[in-house]
């Protein structure tokens, strides 16, 4: 996924990473940092740093649970109505599917509901990964309990919308 977005949105996304690790160094566990978009058509990229899995023995949930509500809050503090999250450390970072992608919706859930102001109006939970995103699906029917869950007539279309107006989209 990483590499997805250096490849679309170009060498300056790296170069501003680049830049920041040099300046400030390197994040850690349930740090964000915000830079340009590049050539993605997007208004910023936030880069999250989530753990590394240990067999759940040394913070995992709330280095996780962390790294979205903080991308999150700078996603809301810039008035930004929508944010993207794949299913963070799944890949190289070993974090089960099952319970990384639980955790998110998880975080995103209580974001809102200590948040109610927020900007932010969508949240996109998706991945390039089949498991992933079936692994979205069933944590959203197993968190989001106020949730209507329901899909269109394309297989890969799943929209669940909370009662609050808020969106929380499988794509």
């Amino acid at each position: 996924m990483i590499t997805y977005f250096f490849y679309v949105g170009g060498r300056a996304i790296q170069n501003e990473c680049s830049d920041y690790v040099r300046r400030n160094g390197r994040l850690m566990e349930g740090q964000v940092f915000l830079s340009g978009a590049g050539n993605l058509k997007c208004k910023g990229v936030i880069h999250a740093v989530g753990p590394v899995w240990q067999n759940g023995t040394n913070q995992e949930e709330e280095y996780l649970r962390e790294a979205v509500f903080k991308s999150l809050e700078m996603t809301s503090g810039r008035r930004f109505t929508s944010i993207a999250f794949p299913a963070l450390c799944t890949g190289v970072f070993g974090y089960p599917t099952d319970e990384a992608t639980r955790v998110i919706v998880v975080a995103v859930r209580d974001f809102f509901k200590e948040n109610s102001g927020s900007s932010v109006e969508a949240v996109y939970l998706c991945d390039v990964k089949a498991e992933n995103v079936h692994g979205f699906v069933n944590g959203m029917k197993r968190e989001l309990k106020n949730c209507l869950l329901y899909t269109s007539d394309a297989a890969d279309d799943m929209q669940c919308v909370d009662l609050g107006g808020r969106r929380i989209i499988k794509k």
